[in-house]
């Protein structure tokens, strides 16, 4: 799948490291693979992979939906 938000997908940065360092953006999980939306360090949406099977814009639309943007304005 791609998209267009820049995802952090390193078994490096886990949960306890962008809570450490105030993380803002998307982070994949390797072991639930899901996404999840950070805001300074906290978890503020989750996508599970489920959900990007039903509907594969599922995590554009939650990270406009966390960061307050209008539907669509992220170019799918």
């Amino acid at each position: 799948m791609k998209s267009p938000i820049g995802i952090v997908d390193e078994a490096s940065k886990t949960r306890a490291w962008c809570r450490k360092n105030e993380f803002c953006g998307v982070r994949r999980d390797p072991v639930l693979e899901n996404y999840e939306i950070w805001i300074m360090g906290k978890i503020v949406k989750e996508v599970s992979k489920v959900a990007i099977a039903l509907n594969p814009d599922a995590i554009v639309e939650a990270y406009e939906d966390a960061f307050g943007f209008d539907r669509g304005t992220i170019q799918r």
